[in-house]
């Protein structure tokens, strides 16, 4: 799914990365590749959250933006579909 993140957000993101002595180079070289498309571009942009570590799994999770806390899945397939596939099913009705 597209997060975004708040200002207030990335301020505290930063923060935790700068607390953490992390090196923030390769993470806002991944992040600039957003940088200057449109809204309607970043829709159908796929790549991953450049905050995710080798493992995968998010490198800031404590600090992770509300968009992110409130996402859950019960179907990884069709959130794998949804999202690399643009497949556009309804992943918030499904199995209701």
């Amino acid at each position: 799914m597209w997060v975004s993140v708040t200002a207030p957000e990335a301020l505290i993101i930063a923060a935790h990365l700068r607390s953490s002595g992390r090196d923030t180079k390769p993470l806002l070289e991944r992040a600039a590749r957003t940088r200057d498309l449109s809204f309607d571009a970043r829709a159908t942009f796929v790549a991953p959250c450049p905050l995710l570590g080798e493992n995968q799994a998010c490198s800031v999770y404590d600090v992770r933006p509300i968009a992110c806390r409130t996402a859950t899945s019960t179907d990884a397939e069709l959130c794998r579909r949804s999202y690399l596939e643009l497949s556009g099913e309804d992943i918030r009705k499904r199995g209701r």
